[in-house]
């Protein structure tokens, strides 16, 4: 029976051989500073791995790097916890008063 990882193995819609999986496995020893988003779509976009949609398969590509980091075949960056993102508040400064003169207007020529 062949192992959970041997090639060639299907993430969504997509093939890996072996040469494809060693180099997931490179880019997250080579890359180790890189989020994990990052890193998936560094890894898309040299695969080159697209979803359906013909954007990169980041998603899947996440899908794949949380296995292979399960199985000890790759190392991840930590998980970075990410609060609810609010807009940044701004601090409203009165404006200097302005003096308002009053100008009688001109009769046009005839």
């Amino acid at each position: 029976m062949a192992a959970r990882w041997d090639p060639p193995l299907w993430v969504g819609d997509r093939e890996f051989s072996a040469t494809d999986l060693e180099w997931v496995c490179e880019a997250t020893r080579r890359f180790p500073r890189l989020g994990r988003f990052e890193l998936a779509l560094t890894i898309c976009e040299n695969l080159p791995w697209e979803a359906p949609n013909g954007r990169p398969g980041v998603h899947s590509c996440l899908v794949l790097l949380e296995r292979l980091a399960a199985a000890g075949r790759a190392v991840l960056p930590a998980k970075v916890r990410q609060g609810a993102r609010r807009a940044q508040a701004t601090r409203a400064e009165a404006l200097p008063p302005v003096a308002l003169v009053a100008v009688e207007p001109v009769p046009p020529e005839e």
